[in-house]
């Protein structure tokens, strides 16, 4: 995304100056007004600072801001054209006040709410170390919890975060299994970083299946009752969607957004809007870059099980 303005009148200006004209657009836009003390609140500046901010964007884009005497505010204008990209799930996080886009003065800018995830994360320690494992190229030593053995001490090699949009992996060589797998975050106890560079004994361990991407084709699942309004709020183009997923991610893909992998399309379309596509190719994708094709294939049988209970 581009982080200058549309003309390139703030050019000049500094990093901290243009993210506080671009707060003032973005608080006009979606919320549809923005005074002064929105972004002394927010910046922490005085109140002089701010009124140059307003008065550099309206000089730069007139068009965009009416003020209002009355409510000491400026509003939307009728001819508003953003000056800024603005990325529209950064938007809703800073507008229902979640994560690091959240003011910081105020729980949400307009009424929200959200569900919060079951899965956790670790203390900051933990994360920290583990990053800066992959970061360094360094080996680990650990203690990890897995539903099948329980607690164990292991040596591993980090290459990778991945998430699934609620649980957050780590992609690591296991030397002890001679294979790349996930591991869930959450279940790592104590970490020991090895030292920098000691990943490196293992670097002609190629993990095919994180390099390796396969194109997922989904539609709208054929027994959907108005398939139209599900290609809309899913985006398809002329009743497609493709994209392209890392093979050690599709599973997880997948079941995440509850997609249809039988091979004839049986499922409930009310809770399985989508359905995959190319079933065959995504499963031969997936077998040549791991042997197997577990990821889709269990996922399949999973699916069928469950219309039998």
């Amino acid at each position: 995304m581009a982080t200058g303005d549309r003309d390139g009148a703030f050019d000049k200006l500094r990093g901290g100056a243009v993210n506080r004209l671009r707060y003032i657009e973005f608080l006009v836009w979606f919320r549809g007004f923005v005074s002064r003390k929105d972004v002394i609140d927010q910046y922490r500046i005085a109140e002089a600072a701010a009124t140059k901010d307003f008065k550099q964007y309206s000089e730069a884009y007139p068009e965009n801001l009416v003020y209002d005497v009355r409510a000491k505010r400026y509003t939307l204008s009728e001819k508003f054209r953003p000056a800024f990209s603005h990325d529209p799930k950064a938007a809703l996080n800073a507008l229902a006040g979640i994560g690091s886009h959240r003011p910081f003065n105020r729980p949400s800018l307009v009424e929200s709410d959200f569900v919060q995830g079951v899965h956790r994360l670790n203390q900051p320690d933990i994360v920290a170390a583990l990053t800066r494992a992959i970061s360094t190229k360094s080996s680990i030593h650990c203690e990890y919890s897995s539903v099948g053995s329980g607690s164990k001490q292991r040596v591993l090699v980090p290459r990778a975060i991945a998430t699934d949009g609620d649980r957050w992996h780590i992609r690591a060589y296991a030397p002890d299994k001679d294979e790349f797998r996930d591991f869930t975050l959450a279940r790592f106890g104590q970490v020991r970083l090895d030292g920098e560079g000691t990943a490196r004994k293992y670097q002609d361990e190629e993990d095919l299946a994180w390099t390796t991407k396969v194109t997922v084709c989904l539609t709208v699942h054929p027994s959907a009752k108005f398939p139209e309004s599900i290609a809309a709020s899913h985006d398809l183009v002329n009743g497609e969607l493709n994209l392209e997923i890392r093979c050690a991610l599709v599973g997880y893909f997948l079941r995440r957004w509850r997609i249809d992998v039988t091979d004839k399309g049986v499922m409930n379309p009310a809770a399985f809007q989508l359905r995959l596509r190319n079933v065959e190719e995504v499963r031969q994708a997936i077998q040549q870059v791991t042997n197997n094709s577990w990821a889709l294939d269990a996922l399949a049988e999973e699916q069928m099980q469950s219309i039998h209970k």
